[in-house]
């Protein structure tokens, strides 16, 4: 089966596309010469891989921009990293213009295909912000052909986009843009450490209304011996562009008594620079794991991918508890989704934490009870973070959904 990536080639992104098939890594290229004295060149050369999966012989070509005519091949490209290669981007948190350049000058070219090539198009928008790609303002799914395929982040789409697991997670680690594989190497050195200043953390970067409420939980119902709140200076920052629209919510927050302000700017190398994600990644993995025995993470509710908060903390293997229930069922959703038993989450059910702070103060209270809730909330992570990285690295989401099983003998 031959393939074509309309990219630009790295090795990150043989791995982001191409992760859980049969290769020897060292035949995956790596020094060429465009990027032999600058590591961040994407490679413009056609690369050939040879690959297997699921018994089929792959012959993957990085391409760029040629071969769209050919037929008989699997045509693959990312929105996202097409954002990356043209410059628009340094991460993935440059949504909507990426996606404005991709519908401006792309869609009617990909609509001006041959049926036959169309068919065999595949086009992914990994974006972790959970945008659909039929709803107002992005239309995508309505703008482009129906015979094209295509993918994103999303668990759950109202259209025929389709899920794909393994590079949603993959994202986050390759191309290597926002220091989260990092995470995955902390692991190993985060589970030896044994002493920690405080039982809970809320770390809260941009301060809004739902924050606030949530602040106001834990200041009313937790001891203050045993649960910390911290804010970033990036809130009154002039990076952060919502400054003027939450500052009423910034200034009841600020009333809050101890609270502890992390500060983004420090000297030398203690300077972690701006509101950037790999700064902010690298922030949090140094100056916030180690603060406390277990995080309290704020993810949103209403969407249905994963961010970066959730992907660090299982990758690294650091005990979280999840503001609202929903983050949970999403994962235990993709458990299923991925064909895993749904293990057993140690909290009872809540809306948001504010419905069970006074259980989590009779636990976080009595030391026995501490350490059994986090004994099994250890176990329950552990068994999440197995699902996942063994998925990621046998199985392929993309593949998966042009590539058939093969087909079994029935004797």
């Amino acid at each position: 089966m031959k393939i074509y990536v309309h990219h630009k080639y790295t090795y990150e992104l043989f791995w982001y596309f191409f992760h859980g098939v049969e290769v020897d890594p060292t035949q995956i290229p790596l020094v060429t010469e465009q990027n032999r004295y600058q590591v961040k060149v994407w490679d413009s050369n056609i690369q050939s891989i040879k690959a297997k999966y699921k018994g089929r012989d792959l012959d993957i070509k990085f391409v760029n921009d040629r071969f769209w005519n050919d037929e008989d091949i699997h045509h693959i490209f990312d929105v996202t990293i097409n954002g990356l290669q043209d410059g628009l981007s340094s991460d993935r948190m440059f949504i909507l213009p990426t996606m404005a350049g991709f519908k401006k000058d792309w869609v009617p070219f990909l609509n001006g295909l041959k049926d036959t090539v169309r068919k065999n198009v595949h086009i992914s928008w990994i974006s972790w912000e959970g945008f659909n790609l039929d709803e107002d303002g992005i239309n995508v799914s309505q703008l482009l052909d129906d015979n094209i395929n295509l993918y994103n982040d999303n668990i759950t789409n109202p259209d025929k986009t389709k899920y794909i697991f393994s590079q949603s997670f993959m994202s986050f680690i390759f191309p290597d843009t926002t220091a989260t594989r990092e995470y995955y190497f902390f692991y190993d050195w985060l589970k030896l450490k044994t002493e920690y200043e405080y039982k809970l953390l809320y770390p809260v970067r941009r301060v809004y209304d739902s924050k606030l409420y949530i602040a106001n939980g834990i200041k009313r119902d937790l001891n203050e011996e045993d649960s910390l709140i911290t804010y970033s200076s990036f809130t009154d920052s002039n990076h952060y562009i919502w400054k003027h629209q939450y500052e009423k919510d910034y200034n009841e927050f600020l009333k809050l008594p101890n609270l502890r302000r992390l500060e983004k700017r420090g000297y030398n190398i203690e300077d972690f620079g701006g509101e950037w994600m790999r700064n902010n990644m690298e922030e949090g993995m140094w100056k916030m794991f180690g603060i406390a025995e277990v995080n309290l993470i704020h993810e949103n509710p209403m969407v249905q991918c994963f961010s970066e908060k959730t992907i660090c903390h299982i990758l690294a293997g650091k005990l979280f508890i999840d503001v609202h229930y929903r983050t949970i069922q999403k994962i235990h959703k993709v458990i299923e989704l991925l064909g895993y038993d749904v293990p057993n989450y140690p909290l009872p059910e809540y809306d948001d934490i504010t419905n069970i702070t006074p259980w989590l103060r009779e636990q976080m209270d009595d030391d026995e009870k501490w350490k059994k809730l986090k004994e099994e909330l250890r176990e329950w992570l552990e068994y999440i973070r197995k699902c996942f990285l063994e998925t990621v690295n046998t199985k392929n989401s993309l593949l998966d959904a042009f590539i058939p099983n093969p087909s079994k003998n029935i004797m």
